[in-house]
């Protein structure tokens, strides 16, 4: 109203970027992420509005560097706790904390990548979220929804089980979800679930009748080791439609 301007002092490193995560509904506070150059260390800064003072809530070193598109924050209980997803384990995970930074522990673990929140169910405790590489035998790109309690150190719960990549959608009440998935060498299919997971209903799925008639093929999923000899690489093979096993082809990558 008085038209006042007011510097906040978010001034660390050299080169620094900052990015506002999360303004308070009350207006007090904003949640400000403050990331070095190198993307190797980075603040959650607190900023209270009426003075523009800083507090460091959370402070996070991950060597040799973290992926910064992944980086979010996500408010519940009334916004006296939040969700932060972190890579300082090695892998992508999710950890609750108190508004001021107060830790209060991690909600998923293990060597696999919690992705991005899809839903958060204060009723009943829960957090819905999409994971990879946590299923044994299952291609790590493909997205799958899980769900955990919002209190830490409970166990994950898979709702989407079939091999392929998952794309969900919850009803408004949260009681209910479709689940649309498919892979490159599975025919596409949309389901109705219940929050537990349970199947309820097939909506539709993909007719390819005339593909055949043309005589389409699916590609053949496939897998191979590294040059290191241990880490798994995933990819896609197409073949001519005439393809014939006593003939050599040409292999385009």
């Amino acid at each position: 109203e008085q038209g006042k301007l007011t510097k906040v002092p978010l001034g660390k490193w050299k080169d620094q970027t900052l990015k506002l995560l999360h303004t308070t509904r009350d207006g007090r506070y904003l949640y400000v992420q403050r990331t070095r150059r190198t993307c190797d260390e980075l603040d959650l800064c607190r900023v209270e509005v009426a003075s523009g003072k800083v507090e460091v809530v959370l402070h996070e070193v991950c060597k040799p560097y973290f992926s910064d598109r992944m980086q979010f924050i996500q408010f519940f209980n009334g916004e006296q706790d939040f969700i932060w997803w972190s890579e300082r384990t090695g892998w992508g995970h999710f950890y609750r904390y108190g508004a001021d930074g107060t830790p209060k522990g991690a909600l998923t673990a293990g060597e696999w990548m919690a992705e991005k929140i899809v839903r958060i169910d204060e009723k009943q405790g829960k957090v819905y979220f999409i994971g990879h590489g946590r299923e044994q035998g299952v291609n790590p790109y493909y997205s799958l929804l899980y769900r955990t309690d919002l209190a830490a150190g409970n166990p994950v719960e898979l709702l989407t089980p079939e091999n392929a990549h998952h794309d969900v959608v919850f009803s408004p009440s949260g009681q209910y979800f479709v689940d649309n998935f498919s892979r490159v060498d599975l025919v596409a299919t949309s389901v109705v679930r219940d929050c537990r997971g349970r199947l309820l209903n097939q909506l539709a799925q993909a007719d390819l009748t005339k593909l055949y008639a043309m005589g389409w093929k699916m590609p053949e999923p496939f897998s191979v080791k590294a040059a290191d000899g241990e880490t798994d690489l995933y990819g896609v093979m197409w073949k001519p439609f005439d393809f014939d096993s006593n003939h050599k082809y040409p292999i385009i990558s």
